[in-house]
């Protein structure tokens, strides 16, 4: 499944000449600039519930297998930014690796934590992520296109009073086009949390 909604980035990509112009045809990467960027995000829950239900191992192999495919595509590793969110060891989130070109980006995982701030995270990437589509947009002469946030977990989470905020980012998300995938990993998958979470068009994905 995971496969599935990666694969949909690889439809996305747009290139121009260094003059500008679109090409027609066939185009060589190394003479193209990027027309538009992608920030992908990526939310990996390291918590204990996660070792207990064997999701650690699906949570890595997921994780692997999308940095992996976009930083393979010829055009959508000039073209892609990913970020790396997890829980902090001090701080409810933490961002372990902040938005870089896949061409650069080098995957160092994330440290086991001793909690489950699901709500938090989840309010947090989509924050973080349209500060960084805002700046994108107004630093630089290319258009955002999408903006895509994928977050590995078994959505058991351990911070109620962070709901609300997690909801109306998840509205806001909706409405400016961040498209949030989450991906249900491990035998303990929490559905009603991870449901009510995911937006209509982008079922839970197990």
């Amino acid at each position: 499944m995971i496969g599935r909604s990666i694969k949909k980035l690889g439809g996305l990509v747009s290139v121009r000449r260094l003059d500008g112009t679109k090409p027609d045809g066939p185009v060589i990467v190394g003479n193209t600039l990027p027309d538009d960027m992608h920030a992908v995000s990526i939310g990996i829950d390291t918590s204990p519930s996660t070792l207990a239900a064997g999701a650690k191992k699906v949570i890595g192999e997921g994780t692997k297998k999308l940095v992996d495919t976009v930083g393979g595509h010829p055009l959508l590793s000039r073209q892609v930014e990913l970020a790396v969110y997890g829980f902090g060891q001090s701080t409810p989130v933490k961002c372990y690796q902040s938005f870089t070109a896949v061409s650069r980006f080098e995957f160092r995982g994330v440290p086991d934590v001793s909690w489950t701030m699901l709500y938090s995270l989840y309010a947090q990437m989509v924050d973080d992520t349209l500060v960084h589509v805002n700046r994108l947009g107004s630093a630089h002469d290319c258009e955002v296109r999408a903006s895509w946030i994928f977050i590995f977990s078994d959505f058991q989470a351990h911070d109620d009073e962070a709901r609300d905020r997690a909801l109306a980012a998840k509205e806001k998300a909706t409405e400016r086009g961040v498209n949030v995938f989450l991906m249900g990993c491990g035998e303990a998958v929490d559905m009603k949390t991870a449901e009510e979470l995911s937006q209509r068009e982008r079922p839970v994905v197990m």
